[in-house]
């Protein structure tokens, strides 16, 4: 459905992740569940750490990540990226400068394209934050 919403309708946008949806099982699998492993343990206080966002906020911010983002790129802009993160240099207060080191050298970097409409302020802001990779 061409210009419609990837979610189906707009009152599913303010729904909260479900445990068993694909961004749930990520979380679990990428930072461990009840009883993460201890590269499990380091991988989500080092996300953490970095984006400076509350635990149990980590899940709503990698749903936003992943679908809202994909709702943006390939719905509202014509797959064409309308923001860019070349030359950002991301140095989080609660990093090291090594972890901010690795953390730059590992972030995938996207250049602004001609974006097909406009994209409000906010959302190009969260999308030059860096998210974790598994």
């Amino acid at each position: 459905m061409p210009g419609g919403f990837l979610l189906g309708s707009p009152d599913h946008v303010n729904e909260q992740p479900k445990f068993a949806d694909f961004v749930a099982r990520a979380v679990g699998a990428c930072f461990g569940g009840a009883t993460p492993s201890a590269d499990e343990a380091a991988r989500k206080d080092l996300v953490l750490r970095g984006s400076g966002i509350p635990e149990s906020f980590l899940a709503t911010d990698l749903f936003f990540a992943s679908v809202g983002l994909g709702e943006l790129l390939h719905r509202r802009t014509g797959g064409r990226h309308p923001w860019s993160n070349v030359g950002v240099d991301y140095r989080p207060p609660a990093l090291s400068s090594a972890e901010a080191d690795a953390l730059n050298a590992g972030v995938p970097r996207a250049k602004e394209q001609a974006a097909g409409r406009p994209v409000p302020a906010a959302l190009l802001r969260a999308a030059r934050a860096p998210t974790p990779r598994c």
